[in-house]
């Protein structure tokens, strides 16, 4: 009979939410005037790297403020600054295969300590997962007779994950240009990306990703109000893929880590150039098979076994899906008089709640939007006056198995493509949220952990060799032929019942047949 006693595996372990703060204190330069008022702010997590060692995983980066502000002279200014954050999670040196951390900003705060000096804070949420090795084994000396012992073995699927490894790949790219206008006339106030990825697929060693990068840049120029000016890089890479395989379920990855606008002037006026650098990588997930032994008996001689739970985490269905979410804001809301235009610079998406209900997840939760309003006051000047709002949502994302109560769901919210304008009725904001649902089942089956021999309980050579035997509802060839010292194989042959292996998934019943003869 063909089965091992010990058998390793790799399984995916969610570490859970890992919190971390953040602080710091920026002082303008010299040569900018003092802050009179703040329109926009902006917090970005930028991970840097980790470091492995034998009790712990170290994770590091980096969060990058911006601040958008009116200084004293009315004239728009720009800060940039950045904090440290750090926070390790313990593994087991002897287990340990890899680990992935996804780390956001869960909330913030950009304070003026004074007319120059700027406070910022920032909580920090991390999601991490860890590959760890494990091992099912059984002992015991009837595993060690030559007499190989009779076994009922499972098959089961055990959620793993790998990882690919990460490329950096730098763009540069035209996103406008403007005619009759020197340098000094125009600046570049904030610049922001977003990435979507349209295919991710794993072949003869390489990760393949395509999609595009949306790079939105806010220009400032004189005289005129600030606008918004987008690009669009496609990006067709290919990277090493790690111990990604064909057949996994892949997560990609493409993380801004760096990114700027810059003015080049030429005889007919000013170009926006944008360059930056993006890092590529994905996450796999597949189930991963293994047979567990269950029960098992000797033929020859009676023995004792010794069980327990064996659980573990199945990967039911893996669903993405995108929905449009639109909401208004009313001009009394706004609290703000002549306003013209709008522009949303940032929405971020956070999921309050997520039920499994029937074949559907139903999530519940929040977007916020920020951004700039402009308009002319009765003066005839330009004047900008910030805006937030917060909406909520509700979304249902079918997936392809029923909860039977076991289920649940790890969901990744993005949001993307946000826009506002201004009507007669007041602000109209707009946005792309990206769910990608992960639906795993935890499982749970009794496993042998031991079977030893009980001396002196040899079977009998004079048994009655003819046994008639009415079998028990829900019992199994493996129950019968361990009761009787045969095998599942000689039943099954003897009584012309169809069957193809005690090893196969599942138990081969006896459903429907009232009587069996034992043959020894």
């Amino acid at each position: 009979m063909n089965y091992k006693t010990s058998t390793e595996f790799t399984k995916r372990e969610r570490i859970g939410d890992v919190y971390t703060d953040t602080a710091a204190d920026y002082s303008l330069p010299d040569y900018c005037t003092d802050v009179r008022r703040i329109l926009f702010t902006k917090a970005d997590v930028l991970p840097s790297g980790k470091f492995e060692t034998g009790e712990s995983v170290e994770f590091s980066g980096i969060v990058s403020y911006t601040v958008v502000y009116v200084d004293a002279e009315n004239q728009i200014g720009e800060a940039s600054f950045s904090s440290d954050y750090d926070f390790a999670v313990k593994c087991d040196a002897q287990t340990f295969c890899a680990s992935t951390a996804k780390t956001s900003v869960s909330g913030y705060s950009l304070k003026l300590l004074g007319p120059r000096k700027i406070s910022a804070k920032a909580a920090l949420v991390s999601k991490v997962e860890l590959a760890k090795k494990e091992t099912v084994e059984v002992s015991g000396d009837a595993f060690e007779k030559e007499e190989h012992p009779e076994v009922k073995m499972s098959c089961v699927g055990i959620q793993s994950m790998a990882l690919s490894e990460v490329a950096d790949r730098e763009y540069a790219e035209q996103l406008l240009h403007i005619d009759g206008v020197a340098a000094d006339e125009v600046s570049v106030v904030y610049t922001d990306s977003e990435c979507r990825v349209d295919s991710c697929e794993v072949s003869d060693g390489e990760l393949s990703m395509k999609g595009e990068i949306l790079v939105r840049a806010l220009v400032n120029r004189a005289e005129d109000a600030m606008f918004v000016t987008e690009g669009r890089l496609k990006f067709d890479e290919s990277i090493p893929s790690g111990m990604l395989t064909n057949g996994m379920v892949l997560s990609p990855n493409v993380n801004i880590s760096s990114q700027k606008c810059t003015l080049s002037p030429d005889e007919n006026g000013v170009s926006v150039v944008v360059n930056l650098i993006a890092e590529f990588s994905a996450m796999g997930v597949e189930n991963q098979k293994i047979s567990v032994i269950t029960d098992a008996y000797m033929k020859s001689q009676e023995s004792e076994n010794s069980f327990d739970s064996f659980r573990y985490s199945e990967l039911a269905d893996f669903v993405k899906d995108r929905f449009e979410h639109v909401d208004t804001v009313t001009k009394e809301e706004l609290d703000a008089e002549g306003i013209r235009e709008a522009i949303c610079l940032d929405a971020s998406v956070k999921l309050e709640s997520a039920e499994i209900e029937g074949d559907a997840v139903k999530m519940t939760g929040q977007i916020k939007y920020s951004g700039i309003l402009s308009g002319v006051d009765e003066n005839a000047k330009i004047f900008y006056h910030p805006f937030k709002h917060t909406s909520q949502f509700e979304q249902n994302v079918n997936i392809n198995c029923q909860n039977n109560g076991g289920l649940k769901a790890d969901i990744d919210l993005t949001v993307g493509g946000f826009k506002a304008s201004v009507d007669s009725s007041g602000l109209r904001l707009c946005s792309n949220i990206s769910a990608a649902v992960t639906v795993s089942e935890e499982k749970e089956l009794s496993r042998l952990v031991k079977s030893t021999l009980v001396p002196d309980t040899e079977i009998s050579a004079n048994m009655a060799k003819i046994v008639v035997y009415y079998p028990e509802d829900g019992e199994s060839l493996f129950d019968i032929a361990k009761k009787f010292h045969t095998t599942v194989e000689k039943v099954a042959m003897d009584n012309s019942i169809s069957v193809k292996t005690a090893l196969s998934d599942g138990e081969p019943t006896v459903s429907g047949v009232k009587k069996l003869l034992i043959l020894n």
